[in-house]
């Protein structure tokens, strides 16, 4: 199981929509999540893969299990749609790209498409990983928290990041993105979280993911 690491993964899986032309630009607001007249539609996805989304959310520093959100979105009352556990809960508390914020509902992207089929089609079977993502009982992919793969399957994916985004002479990532990955949000005050993955504070752009 991968808990966490698998936000590495959602982001990975934005960048294979950007090298397809499914997404033109990272820095625009990320469509279908909230309806266009509320504030939160503004976020973009570079916002969300960073976690300065600005969000109202509680995870890394609630101590009782009761006012975690992430135990809640995921295993309580937001376990059955976690997109619209999202929308009724989290509003905003910042404005989007200030604020650093660790947050599993970062990584909860809604998606009109076949989502196993597509995730497997332009990351999984090019690897050639044997992973399987799971999903909410509304259909939506689990990015923050859920996909089961072996440690083979890891470092398969490891070594896509440390050859630059591409794997056996095609490039799968758009070029200049895993410089992207391992490069701070610009308005955001840290030094140790890109854009879904973890860095290293003087590790001259030395990054990993973790869960």
């Amino acid at each position: 199981m991968s808990w966490s690491l698998v936000k590495s993964v959602t982001s990975a899986l934005v960048g294979r929509a950007s090298q397809l032309g499914l997404i033109d630009d990272i820095d625009a607001p990320m469509p279908g999540l909230f309806d266009t007249h509320d504030p939160r539609a503004a976020i973009t996805w570079h916002q969300w893969m960073t976690m300065t989304d600005g969000l109202d959310y509680l995870e890394f520093e609630s101590d009782i299990l009761e006012d975690n959100d992430v135990a809640r979105m995921i295993y309580g009352a937001g376990q059955f749609d976690v997109i619209e556990y999202i929308r009724e809960h989290f509003p905003l508390k910042y404005d989007p790209g200030t604020h650093w914020n660790y947050s599993t509902a970062s990584a909860c992207p809604p998606a009109d498409v076949p989502m196993t089929a597509w995730i497997r089609q332009v990351l999984f079977d090019p690897l050639g990983m044997d992973a399987q993502p799971e999903f909410d009982l509304a259909g939506t992919y689990l990015g923050g928290s859920h996909v089961w793969a072996t440690a083979r399957d890891y470092a398969k994916f490891g070594l896509l990041y440390l050859r630059d985004g591409v794997w056996e002479g095609e490039r799968l990532l758009p070029d200049g993105w895993v410089d992207m990955t391992r490069t701070p949000p610009p308005d955001a005050a840290i030094d140790f979280y890109g854009a879904g993955f973890w860095l290293v504070p003087g590790g001259e752009g030395a990054f990993y993911a973790q869960g």
